[in-house]
């Protein structure tokens, strides 16, 4: 009979909360992504909401700007980041106020694609899930797969209001 220690079964889900402001619309989309990894069987369903899981909230406007860290989680949840592609004119407005100012169009100084793909590949997470809206493909609004498109090391699932990234065994 083999035993696993017990630090080895119980530690806790970390799990990053980019982009959260705890409206309802945030705690909708929280509950609507831990349905779906149930739903979807992810390995680690079970730990999800379980007293003791670590649930970082990072958010620009409390002082935490997610691509200057380097935090490991098991899973990622991006929050309708705003990402109007930097080369536009509505960007560069926004980038030249104050982050009080900018709203919720507040975006990291070092935000840009290629910054979002390797900040999220060397987070480790097993699943990153973005929620966001795609209005048009030339310049999507917030981030999900048309505007990161493919992460080394995941594998791209678009969902309906969603896209997922799942780390490759």
């Amino acid at each position: 009979m083999q035993f696993k220690l017990w630090l080895e079964t119980e530690q806790p889900l970390r799990v990053a909360h980019v982009g959260w402001t705890g409206n309802n619309f945030d705690q909708d989309m929280k509950t609507k992504a831990f349905s779906w990894l149930k739903q979807e069987q992810w390995d680690q369903a079970d730990r999800l909401g379980i007293p003791g899981q670590l649930d970082d909230v990072i958010n620009l406007h409390q002082g935490r700007d997610f691509l200057k860290e380097n935090h490991k989680y098991d899973l990622i949840i991006l929050y309708h980041i705003y990402c109007s592609p930097s080369s536009s004119w509505y960007a560069k407005q926004v980038r030249q106020m104050d982050l009080k100012t900018q709203g919720m169009f507040a975006t990291s100084d070092t935000h840009c694609e290629d910054g979002w793909r390797r900040r999220l590949a060397g987070s480790e997470a097993a699943i990153i899930i973005a929620y966001g809206q795609e209005y048009d493909d030339k310049d999507p609004t917030e981030i999900r797969g048309k505007y990161l498109g493919n992460i080394p090391g995941y594998m791209l699932e678009e969902q309906k209001g969603f896209t997922v990234w799942m780390k490759l065994s």
